[in-house]
């Protein structure tokens, strides 16, 4: 089902989220990556999809790449405060 909707539907957004996060669930990591890798590039200026990305990295361990997400965030909005809390857990963390 996932294949279909986003076969066709491949310029939704929304989409493209929401199966990440299916993927994720169903233990399809690689698949789940690709979604919200799309999500983001069709809509780079919405930061709930970079969220997601690094919830999804920080899970598989991939620390540098949640961090870059985080600093992502940061550039779109300076003033995300949530963004900037993980960014300093993880900084702390490393």
């Amino acid at each position: 089902i996932y294949t279909t909707l986003e076969a066709n539907y491949p310029e939704d957004r929304d989409i493209h989220y929401e199966i990440s996060w299916a993927y994720w669930l169903n233990n399809q990591v690689e698949k789940s990556i690709e979604s919200i890798e799309e999500a983001i590039r069709i809509a780079p200026e919405k930061t709930i999809y970079y969220f997601r990305a690094a919830e999804i990295y920080e899970k598989i361990g991939e620390i540098d790449k949640t961090k870059e997400i985080y600093e992502s965030i940061l550039r779109i909005d300076p003033n995300n405060n949530q963004a900037l809390q993980k960014l300093n857990q993880i900084i702390k963390v490393k």
